[in-house]
């Protein structure tokens, strides 16, 4: 993926799970929404990072506070960044 992903961003009940991992496993997302959307929270969801799996966020990545939505690294490597060059490594609403 190269756009917008939102894991469990409809509205009523939604779940959403994602596993990145194994030797060169890439997912690469413009954003990231784990649990809503840009504007709220929805589902609960779990983002999941595992040995030998990166995740490169061009933009922002956003967590929502959802009980049961996380995100779990267990290895490999996680890249956030915003565009404009300005430092966001995670906004957690």
């Amino acid at each position: 993926t190269s756009g917008i992903s939102e894991i469990a961003s409809a509205l009523g009940p939604s779940t959403g799970n994602i596993t990145v991992g194994g030797a060169g496993s890439i997912w690469t997302n413009a954003a990231l929404r784990v649990g809503g959307t840009d504007v709220g929270q929805r589902g609960t969801a779990t983002v999941t990072l595992n040995s030998g799996g990166t995740i490169n966020v061009t933009g922002p990545m956003i967590i929502w506070g959802a009980s049961g939505t996380s995100v779990n690294v267990s290895g490999g490597a996680r890249n956030v960044w915003k565009r404009d060059g300005l430092q966001r490594r995670c906004l957690f609403p």
